[in-house]
């Protein structure tokens, strides 16, 4: 809508107690939706805006998120507790199994094998650098307790961060950002790896994108996939874009940024040690399934069964 002086006002912004049915049932038993005469986006709100609204959201799925692990972070990470307990985490087994405590630090100390691409590796490494200048106590397991405290921590400011870029990314619809601020995937299953941190990097990525920042786009993506491989496919996306007369050059710049940084970050170490570079590589080709997707059923029953063999006519 123009104002007086040519310019457009704000949007009115999409209300999914109004937009969404099963959402506008359920909040019949507090008050129901807003009304029709309200004008959210136009009208100034008190002091629970959108974003205000988002960051309660999150801390309070964060607190969750820690409660879940707080039956190992009472009692320690032993197996098989943490799995019946289902507060296992990457974070307290890599630490304690790989040395971490010891010094030993992935893409640092020379000659260490790590699962994991090369930002992934830095950030496990400097997470555990941090508990030594913290001084966690003496014990192991007070140490071990530390480090998933600091990787928790951290992982509330990246999923915060994620979600407000969700939020601007959503244009009208700013409410779809609280999807990512409750996420039960998220609350059950952000503690246990450091996934979060390429879904910021790939989200603010797109973010960028979407404000015509092609390069910075690619060189957040280039960072995710520095982390995990996965924010490299936002690029079969961009792809799609030169079927538009003139989009070849944002697709350029995104793909040159991309792999622009990921050759910064990973050729240094490539350089170093080629073999503790390439272990990511090799350990995922020749990695079973784990246990936790349905694929590790489907494997056991094979494995059990023996190759499939066709009966003779």
């Amino acid at each position: 809508m123009a104002s007086g002086t040519g310019r457009r006002g704000p949007f009115r912004i999409g209300v999914p107690s109004r937009a969404d049915p099963v959402l506008k049932q359920l909040v019949e038993g507090v008050g129901g939706p807003l009304g029709r005469h309200a004008d959210p986006g136009r009208t100034a709100p008190a002091w629970f805006t959108v974003q205000r609204v988002l960051i309660l959201l999150t801390t309070g799925a964060v607190v969750l998120a820690v409660l879940v692990k707080n039956p190992c972070r009472v009692d320690g990470w032993s197996s098989p507790d943490y799995f019946y307990r289902a507060c296992y985490s990457d974070w307290a087994e890599l630490y304690r199994s790989r040395g971490f405590g010891d010094g030993v630090l992935p893409f640092i100390t020379p000659g260490t094998l790590f699962e994991y691409p090369v930002l992934l590796g830095l950030l496990a490494s400097g997470t555990a650098l941090l508990v030594d200048l913290l001084g966690g106590g003496t014990g192991p397991e007070a140490r071990t307790l530390l480090y998933f405290d600091v990787n928790a921590v951290l992982l509330a400011v990246v999923w915060l961060l994620t979600v407000l870029a969700t939020l601007r990314l959503s244009s009208r619809r700013p409410w779809d950002a609280a999807i990512v601020a409750v996420s039960p995937v998220v609350i059950l299953a952000g503690t246990i790896n450091w996934d979060l941190w390429a879904v910021l990097l790939a989200t603010v990525g797109m973010l960028a994108f979407a404000r015509n920042h092609p390069l910075l786009a690619g060189a957040l993506w280039g960072l995710g996939t520095a982390v995990k491989l996965y924010p490299v496919l936002l690029l079969g996306a961009v792809l799609v874009l030169p079927l538009r007369p003139g989009l070849y050059r944002p697709l350029l710049l995104a793909a040159g940024g991309t792999a622009l940084t990921w050759c910064a970050v990973n050729l240094p170490f490539l350089l170093r040690d080629p073999t503790a570079w390439a272990y990511f590589l090799t350990f995922s080709e020749t990695r079973p399934a784990g246990v936790s997707p349905g694929w590790y059923v489907f494997t056991q029953l094979a494995g059990q069964r023996g190759p499939p063999s066709c009966p003779r006519p």
